[in-house]
């Protein structure tokens, strides 16, 4: 792994930044920053290709339960028939659930520290922290397969990527060290659709790839 010089953490930042301000990705969930859309959103994107069929369930559960506390007093038949297309159905009962433990523990509102978020049923690593940043707007930093991608290549890390990345310490560090205060937001959402679009598993796009000048990936494959 390389050393991380400050220079390099700045030239990153303004790369990535640059690159996501005129490809990044458009969706409801991004111009809100109500915790509990945020949260109902993540829940929806979990283990989901992102799709219009996210789009219609995140916007009709939003306007036929728009607080924790209406979500949580529903048919959990209800919500399954709003959520079927994206597959999954288990997640029917974990909003009911999930929403039941904010409305009746956290008096209706979404908690905002780590330790209560990942308490919450059907929570863990990256959806809580997700919450934090896009919705709080905590200088958090956010790992998926993704992200992992982007920093295992940039910084040429060593071994096989983790099958639950999100709760690896040394990559959550890492992602860290490249946050920009008060843009932690754009930029780990910057993270998140570099690698699904450039930075992808199969068929990297290196040849267009705004990070290349910087990434050990690229210098590897080319020298």
């Amino acid at each position: 792994m390389s050393d991380l010089a400050e220079p390099d953490v700045l030239e990153i930042q303004t790369r990535l930044l640059d690159w996501f301000r005129i490809s990044g990705r458009q969706f409801p969930w991004r111009q809100t920053c109500d915790p509990y859309a945020m949260l109902l959103a993540e829940k929806l994107l979990q283990q989901t290709v992102v799709r219009e069929g996210v789009v219609q369930a995140y916007d009709d559960l939003l306007v036929a339960y728009p607080t924790p506390t209406a979500l949580a007093e529903a048919d959990v038949e209800s919500i399954r028939t709003m959520i079927q297309s994206l597959g999954l159905h288990y997640r029917a009962q974990e909003l009911v659930a999930l929403t039941r433990e904010i409305s009746e523990k956290h008096g209706g509102c979404v908690p905002q520290d780590l330790k209560s978020l990942l308490a919450l049923p059907g929570v863990g690593d990256y959806i809580a922290r997700a919450v934090l940043c896009f919705a709080f707007g905590q200088d958090v930093p956010i790992v998926d397969t993704n992200v992992a991608r982007i920093l295992y290549r940039l910084f040429g890390l060593s071994g096989p990527m983790p099958a639950n990345p999100a709760r690896k310490r040394n990559l959550i560090e890492l992602a860290g060290s490249l946050l920009p205060t008060g843009q932690s937001r754009e930029f780990n959402l910057a993270m998140l659709d570099f690698g699904a679009l450039v930075c992808k598993s199969s068929s990297p796009e290196c040849d267009h790839c705004p990070l290349s000048p910087v990434c050990e990936f690229n210098i590897s494959t080319t020298e």
